[in-house]
């Protein structure tokens, strides 16, 4: 199997921004896939997700990742995100990019509607573009988490952990990759969660995680042999309960990921980027279920 480990003396940055530049594929195009091609739009718990595992594992880059600022919530701050993220300029959007980004927000509105409705927004989309790559958090998100890494023992990161291994490698002909939180004696990932522990095991299916877990365990499985699976180390950030490690059988999902892959392979193929169900059938029959129909 062809592999490769880049080599970690690049920076943590540098390394995360280089690993979204390229192309293999990874667990996150599977996942966004197998939910019906939804777009992942950033919540709560991704903002503490993220600053726990930079305070976690090198909080001594938590300046040079994060700064601290006023967010506006909604669906239209959602909006000014990702025409920072796509290099848009606000002032100058044409009708076909306000149409794209604005679907579902004012979209019984009028064209220059919409967009006064996003100028309205002016200065959050300022202090985006002067961040310098930065992430812009508040400040009760960073106070939560301070909080919480006070009663919580990480005693598997270890002097001589690597985080954020970048891991290249081929798996069914495709080119793959995968960014591992940690890879000690064993590999962690980290993960926040805004609900109790209870619920972890449905977060497990509604997110994907059982998928995740294969595509990571086979990548570490291509450069550190004898490394297992440590767990996902979970924090429950809004709960007074403990931080747990949560392990499962991965090779569970071994059929899963070979599906997905194969549905990866077939809509890049086709150039069709929505459900091929929907695309091979003229009529679909539903079926009733308890909780409501399904296909």
């Amino acid at each position: 199997m062809d592999t490769e480990r880049i080599p970690y003396q690049m920076s943590i940055i540098q390394k995360t921004l280089e690993y979204r530049k390229s192309s293999a594929l990874n667990q996150s195009k599977l996942n966004w896939i197998r939910t019906g091609f939804k777009n992942v739009k950033e919540n709560d718990g991704m903002t503490y997700g993220n600053i726990l595992e930079v305070k976690m594992c090198y909080p001594e880059l938590f300046d040079e990742l994060f700064i601290i600022g006023s967010v506006p919530g909604g669906r239209g701050a959602e909006i000014i995100r990702e025409l920072v993220r796509d290099d848009v300029d606000l002032d100058n959007m044409s009708d076909e990019q306000i149409k794209y980004y604005c679907t579902e927000f004012y979209e019984k509105s009028s064209i220059d509607s919409r967009h006064n409705s996003l100028l309205k927004l002016h200065q959050y989309y300022d202090d985006l573009k002067g961040t310098s790559g930065k992430t812009l958090v508040e400040k009760k998100f960073v106070d939560v988490v301070d909080r919480k890494l006070d009663k919580i023992d990480h005693k598997f990161i270890t002097e001589g952990a690597v985080f954020q291994e970048w891991i290249e490698f081929e798996f069914m002909g495709e080119r793959c990759k995968a960014l591992l939180d940690v890879v000690n004696y064993e590999w962690f990932d980290i993960k926040s969660t805004t609900k109790s522990l209870l619920d972890w095991p449905k977060s497990i299916d509604d997110f994907g995680y059982d998928v995740q877990g294969f595509w990571y365990d086979m990548a570490v499985k291509t450069v550190y042999p004898d490394i297992q699976f440590g767990g996902y180390y979970v924090v429950p950030v809004l709960t007074n309960e403990p931080a747990k490690l949560f392990k499962w059988d991965l090779q569970e999902a071994e059929s899963k990921v070979i599906d997905l892959v194969n549905l990866f392979k077939w809509h890049r193929d086709n150039n069709i980027w929505y459900s091929k169900e929907l695309h091979d059938n003229e009529v679909i029959n539903l079926t009733k279920t308890n909780w409501g129909y399904k296909f």
